[in-house]
């Protein structure tokens, strides 16, 4: 008998897709945990590695995020932003000046607690949901900026990852918040256009 099976029998039937979308989500996500941390081992950056994850675990949880359509383009734009966080690092110098850093960091902040959480069109939250997640993504961010000024004055180095990391969680929660008051704005346009025709035809 399948898992998915096993938990059926013990949440009920009207519960599979809510298993069968969570074993998704959970297989997907060691897959790419996986491919990161072997491709860190391959590299030599497993600590790097390491601290993509945990934004990308925990950041992306609590703040939100951009959703790619299918499982493939999410793993390469995963990896995509792996690869940034590591060139980045090494070669923009700009992220080594610590007032740009600071100041950056707590705009950052500032925006996590004006937009943060981004929601998806097909799993809006709930309003408890959304205070909840805020609350998170502030104490989050407020820890990871907290950690910037910090390690600002004695290593460079890890100030880069974690400066990195924290803008692409951020500008992917300002991506996802966007195409969420996209898709929201579109289909309450379809909903007003559909009620006005359905006017007409009842004249």
């Amino acid at each position: 008998m399948k898992i998915v099976d096993k938990l059926i029998v013990l949440s009920g039937d009207e519960e599979r897709e809510t298993i069968e979308y969570g074993l998704s989500i959970l297989l997907d996500g060691i897959i790419t945990i996986t491919v990161i941390m072997a491709l860190g081992i391959l590299f030599g950056k497993i600590v790097e590695s390491c601290i993509f994850l945990l934004f990308g675990i925990v950041g992306t949880s609590t703040l939100g995020g951009f959703h790619c359509k299918t499982k493939l383009r999410c793993m390469v734009s995963t990896l995509i932003m792996w690869g940034l966080m590591l060139i980045g690092t090494y070669h923009l110098k700009f992220f080594w000046k610590k007032t740009n850093v600071l100041v950056l960091s707590v705009v950052m902040l500032l925006l996590v607690a004006v937009l943060a959480p981004a929601q998806h069109e097909n799993k809006p939250l709930t309003v408890n949901d959304i205070q909840r997640n805020r609350i998170w993504s502030l104490i989050f961010c407020g820890i990871v900026t907290a950690c910037i000024c910090v390690f600002g004055k004695y290593d460079a180095k890890c100030t880069g990852y974690l400066f990195i990391n924290y803008v692409e969680i951020v500008f992917s929660m300002m991506i996802g918040k966007g195409v969420y008051w996209y898709a929201k704005r579109k289909n309450s346009k379809n909903s007003g256009e559909s009620g006005k025709e359905g006017c007409l035809q009842n004249i």
